[in-house]
């Protein structure tokens, strides 16, 4: 059995941020069906997967939530979140009875240039959502950073919202040229930027939990002094990532999918 099963609950997403994956837009068809859910819940439990992952497009978009925290919790199935928005109250109470057991949320920056990536009002719904976890789950909340061209130089800044936040830990993501970002080169680091990016992450790592995520690869020397692990991909053989509409893929960034 997979021990990680990311789940695209939704492709739907009130931002347009411009590195998006899913690249999707509002709309009909766009989240997974309830008998869909139903089917994978028990799949997983079935199986005994350690840890479902609701991510997408943004999951708190799925307008049947309360129902997927009642299959979850009907399964004691072990979930976790990635999200950038807070949750509304219905959603609050849902998830509060059967809570997650960690919680990735979007700091992009200081409040300009978060809402400059994200869109007007995001930042102040991270800020929220990043305290709310945080209490609802203490010390298993990460605070994430897509690093690009816009925010690379905010990100001292940036990190000291973090240590404020609340949050237990940092993660540092890079773009993969996927979904929208594939029409944003001019947001990709630099071979100079990247070295400097490493270096920031060794830096902060003395003190704070600060990992570089999965898209930086394996980075030889520097991998011990910018992560909790050794790289291994995981794909196919520890995890797997269900779509929205229940086609299967090995990775979120690889298109090959299977039934």
């Amino acid at each position: 059995a997979p021990r990680l099963v990311l789940w695209m609950v939704t492709r739907s997403c009130p931002l347009h941020c411009p590195h998006c994956l899913s690249a999707a837009t509002p709309g009909a068809g766009q989240h997974t069906s309830l008998d869909l859910a139903a089917d994978l819940v028990a799949q997983a439990s079935a199986l005994g997967v350690e840890e479902l992952l609701l991510t997408g497009g943004e999951p708190l978009a799925h307008p049947h939530w309360p129902v997927i925290m009642e299959l979850l919790a009907a399964h004691r199935v072990r979930w976790s979140l990635n999200t950038a928005a807070m949750p509304t109250p219905t959603q609050q109470r849902a998830s509060e009875a059967w809570p997650p057991c960690f919680v990735a949320g979007s700091r992009d920056g200081p409040p300009a240039a978060h809402d400059a990536f994200r869109g007007r009002g995001a930042f102040q719904q991270a800020i929220n959502s990043l305290g709310y976890f945080a209490e609802l789950v203490p010390g298993r909340v990460a605070a994430g950073t897509t690093v690009t061209t816009a925010n690379f130089s905010e990100l001292p800044a940036t990190f000291g919202w973090v240590l404020e936040s609340g949050s237990s830990e940092c993660g540092l993501h890079l773009l993969v040229p996927e979904g929208r970002a594939l029409e944003r080169p001019d947001l990709f680091l630099s071979r100079r930027q990247l070295k400097r990016l490493l270096e920031f992450a060794a830096a902060k790592r003395q003190y704070f939990p600060v990992n570089m995520a999965d898209e930086i690869g394996y980075c030889g020397y520097w991998a011990p002094l910018v992560s909790a692990g050794r790289f291994f991909c995981g794909a196919g053989k520890l995890q797997c990532v269900v779509l929205h509409d229940g086609h299967v893929k090995t990775c979120p960034t690889w298109d090959v999918s299977a039934r």
